[in-house]
């Protein structure tokens, strides 16, 4: 059997216990006879990774344009060169897209889903896929698993759409993954944070409505009434539906004091 190449991409290696984790996969990987590489923004652990003899690939941080204008993937596979990459780990929500991304372009066939409430990706053949959850550890995820998750979210007794599992573009992987940030950052009182991710979904994706109404509505709720006014209007130019379009409009006219 081929000796395993394991690539993990890594928010971070300035410490911490993702940080502690990954060389000591690089490091078991390494010892049973295994190549490791590691993509991250780097951080002081970088130089103990390479003590293992493990390879380590730079990415731009997190919040760096770069990772909103989706060449990532297209990046890391380049720097990838001839590594014969047999596993990929990601080690956190953020870089659970790039690892899907990744691996489509590497030839392999992996789908993120339009699983509501919790992104779950499908791997293998189209005849005979599995189902894991990338938010804990790839645990694989079997029927009744599926139709408990789907069932929390749509209801009980209503029908499940078969869009509820078709594949997601990259583009609405990464507004899933904004969107649990934003969600995360209001509802521990960080509005600044909430309202930095928000504005990243619509430099993301400017058609998605909802992301520009919840970015309106939390620059309202802190006094920002022109970049409310700003957002709403945007808001309104992608939107056809009359009764949304209604709604706007009044909280248009709120927001001006008519």
């Amino acid at each position: 059997m081929t000796a395993p190449t394991l690539l993990q991409i890594v928010p971070t290696l300035a410490g911490g216990g993702i940080a502690r984790a990954t060389l000591d996969t690089a490091q078991a990987v390494i010892a049973a006879g295994g190549s490791a590489i590691v993509a991250s923004p780097g951080g002081p652990m970088v130089a103990d990774l390479l003590r293992l003899r493990a390879s380590h690939i730079e990415l731009p941080p997190a919040g760096h344009p770069l990772w909103a204008r989706l060449t990532l993937p297209g990046k890391l596979a380049a720097s990838l060169g001839a590594a014969r990459v047999s596993l990929i780990q990601a080690r956190s929500p953020q870089t659970a897209w790039v690892a899907s991304a990744l691996a489509r372009r590497l030839g392999w066939n992996a789908e993120a889903l339009n699983t509501p409430s919790h992104v779950l990706v499908r791997l293998g053949p189209l005849d005979s896929p599995i189902l894991i959850d990338p938010f804990h550890g790839g645990q694989p995820i079997g029927d009744e698993t599926l139709d408990r998750l789907l069932r929390q979210s749509v209801g009980p007794s209503a029908p499940v759409d078969p869009g509820h599992i078709a594949p997601l573009p990259n583009r609405l992987v990464l507004v899933r993954l904004l969107l649990n940030q934003a969600t995360r950052a209001e509802q521990g009182g960080d509005i600044a944070r909430a309202i930095a991710v928000y504005q990243r979904v619509v430099d993301v994706a400017p058609s998605y409505a909802q992301g520009w109404w919840d970015l309106a509505r939390l620059q309202q709720g802190i006094g920002e009434t022109d970049e409310a006014r700003s957002s709403l209007s945007a808001m309104l130019e992608i939107t056809r539906d009359a009764e949304a379009r209604a709604k706007i409009l009044e909280t248009l006219g709120a927001l001006s004091g008519r």
